[in-house]
């Protein structure tokens, strides 16, 4: 009988095998971001005799790093790109204790960057006491700003940055800077706060810090302009201005800009253009300078600027502010009119 011992284990030996994969697979399938997805019931077994704790604003980490964290919904944001099953970093608490998920009925907030995912309900469980949060999805950059001290119309404090694939790293990343977050106080006729623009500097133990953000150049300045419920007319119109900059060999004058979502102090500010300002940097190639005021019909590409704004903008509370740029070409001055940023304003002008 021993001639069928050898297939009759090797059979056995395959069927153990199927088993494992099977499991294997239903494991995998029951977990997201590395973390196994309960029900209700379980969940009930789970924290039967914890107590309760509210959620630190650091308790979750993505890839190791911290997530954006919305305290007045108690929710930690998870920047990322594609879909669900695309992402590959692992949820964890920053004391390793134990993460489990729940699905939530529904997605994300319809009309926001996270309406495609679904969201969870996170359980961080410990010995006699557990934390419950939730988690959603959004593939946007995430700006937040943080005030320590407020004068006039300067705030100080930290900044960071929440990059879904940083181009740097190639991954999730999280940066941060001290910072100095402003506002013109002559930026009048603004309809509302969220409808502010601003400039960010940044700093390190009192010098410059010159940063990449968001894929955009290494720099220590930057602007921020307030996107309102009109920003696809705002993108289109940034979009022409860059294609005529190329067009016309002028690439010095493009605008380079990236869509973020602003939050000032846990409030949700909306979406927002970071920018770098278009300054000498960028644009001096002839030896120039910004002039404080000019006639703008009498710059270059002033009647392209107007073109362009016919032909996208169709809200009159949007306007545009203008930079004047002179320099000398063959032994004459010329001015330039550029685009600098649009301010929504109570009424047209």
């Amino acid at each position: 009988m021993k001639w069928f011992r050898k297939p009759l284990m090797i059979f056995a030996f395959a069927i153990a095998l199927s088993i494992v994969f099977i499991f294997y697979k239903r494991q995998e399938h029951n977990n997201v971001f590395g973390c196994p997805v309960v029900n209700q019931d379980k969940v009930e077994r789970l924290i039967a005799g914890k107590q309760r704790v509210e959620t630190p604003s650091n308790l979750l980490l993505y890839q190791y790093q911290e997530l954006p964290f919305q305290k007045e919904n108690n929710t930690f944001l998870v920047p990322g790109v594609g879909t669900l099953e695309m992402f590959k970093g692992n949820i964890s608490s920053r004391n390793g204790a134990k993460v489990y998920l729940k699905q939530m009925s529904g997605q994300g907030a319809e009309g926001t960057a996270g309406e495609n995912f679904p969201n969870y309900a996170v359980y961080v469980l410990h010995e006699d006491l557990y934390y419950e949060t939730c988690i959603q999805v959004t593939p946007s950059i995430i700006l937040a700003f943080y005030t320590d001290t407020f004068e006039k119309e300067h705030a100080y404090g930290k900044m960071v940055l929440y990059t879904p694939k940083d181009h740097e790293i190639g991954t999730y990343s999280v940066k941060s800077s001290e910072a100095k977050l402003s506002y013109d106080v002559n930026q009048e006729g603004i309809s509302t706060k969220e409808n502010r623009n601003y400039t960010l500097e940044l700093y390190k133990d009192g010098m410059q810090h010159k940063m990449n953000l968001a894929g955009l150049r290494k720099d220590d300045d930057w602007e921020l302009d307030a996107l309102p419920e009109n920003e696809e007319q705002i993108l289109l119109f940034f979009q022409r201005w860059n294609e005529f900059c190329a067009t016309e060999g002028e690439k010095r004058f493009t605008v380079n800009y990236q869509v973020i979502e602003f939050y000032m102090d846990d409030q949700h500010m909306g979406n927002y253009l970071l920018r770098v300002p278009l300054d000498e940097k960028q644009i001096d190639i002839h030896g120039g300078y910004f002039l404080l005021e000019e006639a703008l019909e009498e710059s270059l590409y002033s009647a392209r600027i107007s073109a362009l704004l016919s032909g996208t903008i169709t809200d009159p509370t949007l306007h545009l502010e203008y930079l004047f740029w002179q320099e000398k070409q063959d032994g004459d001055s010329v001015v330039y009119a550029l685009p600098r940023r649009f301010q929504k304003i109570e009424q047209p002008q």
